[in-house]
């Protein structure tokens, strides 16, 4: 019984984390957190962490990109 226990416990922390790792910490749960008042307002519109790299690295290809743009001008 107690390994049982142990195991859902470890199921259910994985998912947790999952949960908000994907959704952040303003999402996570269907933003329930942020209904809670446990999450502040800046961490809300900062976004999930999905989200944030694939701007990062949006705007990492835009910069490349008007690099060679710059280049080729000359």
């Amino acid at each position: 019984m107690g390994k049982t226990i142990g195991l859902l416990m470890a199921v259910v922390a994985i998912w947790a984390t999952a949960e908000i790792y994907t959704n952040g910490m303003g999402g996570a749960f269907g933003g329930r957190l942020a209904s809670l008042g446990l999450v502040s307002e800046e961490e809300k519109a900062r976004g999930p962490a999905t989200q944030r790299v694939r701007e990062s690295v949006q705007r990492a290809h835009d910069s490349q990109e008007a690099r060679y743009d710059a280049l080729l001008e000359e």
